[in-house]
């Protein structure tokens, strides 16, 4: 029985068939190689670059985190408004940001715009605000 079985698998009409389906497919994939790297080398490229861009969205928001919270506290704390925003100002560059005082709550509010780190998509700029509110502790 296992010598019926042997002489199945390795000759006959089905197995002949099959290995030339096995050639035609294998002959009709040259290319095919260069084809799907042309495709996936570039699409990978632009997924890297996006993660990239979350990375430094991901760090601007929290630089803005700090600065917002810190600047809040100062203020609240007794330091004045002009000190807190240009220490602020000097923890993150390029946000607006704006002091609300309203009785004994003060809320510091920074906004910035974060660009893609490539300039062919300069017009898909990420806003992002922070906004910390903190009760005054010096009157």
């Amino acid at each position: 029985m296992a010598h019926r079985a042997w002489r199945w698998w390795g000759s006959g009409p089905s197995h002949q068939r099959y290995l030339s389906l096995l050639r035609a497919s294998a002959a009709g994939d040259r290319g095919m190689v260069v084809a799907e790297a042309a495709v996936v080398i570039p699409v990978m490229a632009g997924v890297a670059l996006v993660l990239a861009w979350g990375v430094s969205v991901t760090a601007n928001v929290m630089t803005l985190a700090d600065a917002t919270r810190q600047a809040a506290r100062d203020i609240a704390r007794g330091v004045t408004i002009d000190d807190a925003l240009t220490e602020a100002q000097r923890r993150a560059p390029g946000a607006v940001i704006s002091v609300d005082e309203a009785g004994d709550l003060v809320t510091v509010t920074a906004r910035e715009e974060v660009a893609p780190p490539f300039p062919a998509l300069e017009g898909l700029r990420l806003p992002i605000r922070q906004s910390v509110s903190v009760p005054r502790e010096w009157q």
